[in-house]
Order: C-alpha cells, then structure tokens, then sequence
C-alpha cells in the first residue's frame, strides 16, 4: 500500500508541535502509528491455570462467534474458557490489535485468532482460571469508515459515528459479553456479573478508554503502552499559553471528559470511574508517542488539549501527571513504570496476572500499590485540571 504525502506537522518534534497543530489539523493519508511498530508487542506463552479444585464446566474453544446484528454486534469475537474450576468466574475482555490497517476482515480475523492463543490476555485468562472474549473489530483504511477513525483505540472519530456497522462499538462490546455469559452458563459456568479488561498498546488505550465509557461495567483494569496518556477524569486545564484564548482549554474526550454525554447519551460517571480498579504501566525506555501520528489524534483540538495537560515529555510530564491526576480524586489505580523496558508487556506479564487476582479478591488498593506500583515519580511542573 503506497502512502499518501504527509504534512510535516505529524513529523515534527513533540516540543514544537504545540505551535504547529494551530497550522495544520494533520497528515492527508493513513501512517502506521507507533502503536504498530513492535510487532507481536502482546505475546506471551499460555500457561497452566494455579487454581486446583476440580473442574465444574469443560472448557470452550478459541471458538469464532459470528456476527449477530440482532443479538447488538455487526463483528465476530472470539471466545475462550479453560475448565472452571472456581465457584464462579468473570469474563476478561482483551480488545484486539491489527498491526497494519486493512479494509480486509481476514486480516482482522488472523490477528484475532492469533491474540486468542498467544497474547497476554490469554495468559491471564489461563492463570485465573476466567473466560476471555476478544472481539473483531476493523483498523479501517476506507472501508466501512476512513483511516482517521481509530476503531482499536476506542477514538472520538469512532464514536462520533452514527450509523453502519461501527455504530456505538462500545455497545457491540458489551453486547458480545453478553452474549457469551449467556453461551459460558449454558456450557456449565456460573458467570459473575462486570467484567476485566486487559490490553497493550492500542488494545490498553481501548481497554482505558471504555473503563471511562462505562464504569459501572468494569471490576478492573490493566492498560500498558498508553504513551503516559491515559483519559483524565476532568473536563479543563487552566492555561495561559499565547497560541490559547483564555484561560482555559476544555479537555475533549479521549483526552478528558467533555462530550461523553453527547457520545454515550450519559454523563461521564466519576464517582464509578473512581472505583474502577486500574493498573496502568509503562517501559523506563519506551519512546512510542501516539500524538506524532494522525491516525491516533486526528483532530487540532484534541492533539493540543493533550499537550496542554499532559505536557510534551512522555516520562517526565505526561505520566506523572495522570498518575497525580487520578490520586487527586483518589482513584483505584496503581501506576508502574519498568525501567529498561521498551514498548512491551513482558516485564509486566506476572503483575498483571496478580493485580485483577487482588481486584477479584477485594485486597486494599494501598496494598496492591505497596507490593506493584510505587515507582512513579512526582510531576517535575504541572498543568492545572478543573471537574
């Protein structure tokens, strides 16, 4: 695929590009994203489930579940369940990752079925002992949507969509989780309600994102290689920059909070998104940064509201920053950095397993902060966000 000329804004060193986002709203034509560039990034080896009552229910696939617009999803997903050996279970999701854009469902589907079997999701689902559903969702060039749309990040593009297969791909989510409970009970499961969430990269920005969408469905959460950007939970940061009118800047969603209501049809839910436990890491020396690349921040709007609250230095400003960000309104989250890491989960493989094994069990987020996070340092300056 030849790639369409690029303005040089998308190529510019992020401390100039506060400047020229107010020139240029982007590139002409599809980029692979830094969140493409390590290939294989989630995989891991599957290992042997630790828990060791006997089983109740036999296990179930990888198995491809068709689309089923009538049951509320337009994609397959794939669903997989080991044995279960607990008194009751509940479903991890693991969005899916295509490392280069295709406007072919094979494509989507080789991927999918290679995650299923391979990706850390797997391995937590293993270890735990816990189904996990892995949708199809397309990384679009043309078809059905442009490659502005972001569909395996959850983006503001994607969900501003009003009609056609991606409408509403949170709900399609949501409704393959549905209709695998229904297909894990009637297999022998006894199914909890809420679910967990894992991903990497593009996977953990979605993962984060939908934690935002709907909270009240989410136990918890792991979300890694999210460029130090996870969504903040504030609607403004105060500014007196000279290229900003004002003296604040609204912080659109993915970013913040404004426009959730007009997205979802619901306000965005602090006091839920607050309980939501959430495990969020990054490698020491993973230089990935999401907002040199169009396909992940299309719009001016939003590539500077991301500036102006997270900052330009991925490990100095904009990690510290979200991590001070959520303790301010004391959320459920642990922050992790693993230093000499690059843009992979392999250092995070056993943390992971361990925090939605502690999420699942209640164990006081102090604790869990005190045994895996800790490591973070404090913002060197910090930009002001506002409820």
């Amino acid at each position: 695929m030849s790639h369409v000329p690029q303005s040089d804004a998308a190529f510019l060193p992020i401390n100039a590009l506060l400047t020229a986002l107010l020139l240029s709203a982007g590139a002409a034509g599809p980029l692979l994203s830094a969140h493409a560039q390590t290939e294989n990034a989630q995989t891991t080896h599957s290992q042997t489930t630790d828990v060791r009552s006997s089983p109740t229910a036999d296990g179930i696939g990888p198995k491809l579940i068709e689309a089923d617009p009538e049951a509320g999803f337009e994609y397959s997903y794939y669903l997989y369940a080991p044995e279960q050996k607990r008194s009751s279970v509940t479903v991890l999701v693991e969005p899916n990752t295509t490392r280069l854009p295709s406007d072919k469902n094979d494509a989507h589907l080789k991927e999918a079925k290679r995650e299923i079997k391979e990706a850390l999701g797997r391995h937590v689902s293993d270890k735990l002992g816990v189904p996990i559903v892995k949708p199809v969702f397309p990384r679009p060039v043309s078809d059905p949507a442009g490659w502005t749309h972001s569909v395996q990040k959850l983006d503001r593009e994607t969900m501003q969509i009003e009609d056609g297969p991606l409408r509403r791909v949170d709900r399609q989510l949501l409704s393959m989780v549905e209709d695998a409970q229904r297909r894990l009970e009637k297999a022998g499961y006894s199914v909890e309600e809420g679910i967990m969430l894992n991903g990497f990269s593009s996977s953990g920005v979605f993962a984060n994102r939908f934690a935002a969408l709907h909270p009240e469905e989410v136990i918890s959460v792991t979300a890694g290689g999210v460029d130090g950007m996870p969504i903040l939970p504030y609607s403004k940061v105060a500014t007196r920059h000279p290229v900003v009118e004002g003296d604040t800047y609204s912080l659109g969603y993915p970013v913040g909070t404004v426009g959730v209501d007009s997205l979802t049809g619901t306000a965005f839910d602090r006091d839920a998104f607050r309980e939501v436990r959430q495990y969020l890491y990054m490698g020491g020396s993973d230089e990935n940064d999401a907002l040199l690349y169009p396909d992940a921040y299309t719009s001016t709007d939003i590539r500077l509201a991301a500036l102006l609250a997270y900052g330009a230095d991925v490990h100095e400003d904009r990690f510290p920053r979200a991590k001070a960000a959520y303790e301010e309104i004391g959320a459920e989250a642990v922050f992790r950095i693993y230093e000499g890491a690059r843009h992979t989960p392999s250092p995070a493989i056993d943390d992971v397993v361990e925090f939605h094994r502690r999420a699942l069990s209640g164990t006081p987020i102090d604790s869990v902060r005190e045994a895996l996070g800790g490591n973070v340092p404090e913002p060197s300056r910090g930009a002001e966000l506002l409820p």
